[in-house]
């Protein structure tokens, strides 16, 4: 993300709330300096956490999968990420 206006946060703050009330969450990797700056002053970085947000695609997959409910990747067969290639999907962890 290159770029946030006051509208965009607040596009986040709404996709953040329903998220978690589903049960979800929601994660950042790579946003730009200018980014994080709006989210901090707007206070967004702290409702989402500084733990949400990653420098990295590879750091944020890793952090996100540990997660997971892995009954229902026990259901997938998709198995895109790397993390995934190692999971036995029979087998709820």
């Amino acid at each position: 993300m290159n770029f946030l206006d006051l509208a965009g946060v607040e596009v986040w703050d709404t996709e953040l709330r329903e998220r978690r009330a589903m049960g979800g969450d929601l994660y950042f990797h790579r946003p730009r300096p200018q980014v994080i700056q709006i989210w901090t002053r707007t206070g967004f970085l702290d409702r989402l956490g500084r733990d949400h947000v990653f420098p990295d695609k590879q750091q944020a997959i890793a952090a996100i999968y540990s997660r997971l409910d892995r009954a229902v990747c026990a259901r997938c067969a998709v198995r895109v990420f790397r993390e995934c290639q190692t999971d036995d999907p029979g087998v709820v962890i």
